[in-house]
C-alpha cells in the first residue's frame, strides 16, 4: 500500500512539473509575440 502511494506521489509530482513547464513555455511564447 505504501509502495503504491509512493509511486502515486512521484508520478503526480512529475506531472505537476511537466504541467508547470508547459505553462511557462506558453507564457514566454505569448510574451515573445507581444514583444514583436
Amino acid at each position: 500500500m505504501s509502495y503504491f502511494y509512493l509511486i502515486y506521489q512521484v508520478g503526480f509530482g512529475f506531472l505537476t512539473i511537466v504541467y508547470i513547464i508547459i505553462i511557462v513555455l506558453y507564457y514566454f511564447k505569448y510574451n515573445y509575440i507581444l514583444l514583436l
